[in-house]
């Protein structure tokens, strides 16, 4: 089965004005991720978010990394990916990177598509399940980034027969 070249994007929240909090990412299976600290402006913060993550805006503070820094090495980090990463929440993930770039001043040099584009109907309605399962069963810490992507990966893996996308 085809390792996918993967994104996932935890958040401030589920809002217009909601913005990244952590980022991971996998390229040719080698996984990069990164706490995003709070930026100039960044302020809605959604405390439903932070129990699904566990992600506190005080430990952001603490521990992340400032927009430029992590818009720079993401960009990096994704040369090999083709120029495309995949997101079972593509708009989302792509307005998140939308805010990161903008603030950081810089220019993704990657696009993200949705993991639906690489699956039948069918195959991606088994996909929606099996991933809550994956995500229910204990074995991940779901809604971490870097978990998150395991959960994708192990999903897609699972209802897919071929090596290629459709």
């Amino acid at each position: 089965m085809r390792i996918l070249d993967l994104i996932d994007i935890e958040a401030s929240g589920l809002h217009w004005d909601s913005y990244p909090v952590e980022i991971a990412v996998r390229v040719r299976g080698q996984v990069h991720s990164w706490l995003i600290a709070p930026a100039p402006g960044w302020t809605y913060w959604d405390p439903a978010a932070e129990r699904l993550h566990g992600l506190t805006r005080d430990q952001l503070e603490r521990e992340g990394l400032q927009a430029p820094l992590v818009a720079r090495e993401l960009n990096l980090a994704v040369e090999g990916a083709r120029g495309i990463l995949y997101s079972d929440a593509a708009p989302w993930d792509w307005d998140w990177l939308d805010k990161l770039f903008e603030k950081a001043g810089e220019t993704p040099r990657f696009h993200v598509h949705s993991i639906e584009e690489l699956l039948t109907d069918s195959e991606y309605r088994q996909f929606i399940r099996v991933r809550q399962q994956l995500a229910d069963s204990g074995r991940f810490r779901a809604h971490r980034a870097e978990e998150d992507l395991q959960i994708i990966q192990e999903a897609y893996a699972a209802v897919r027969s071929t090596d290629s996308p459709r």
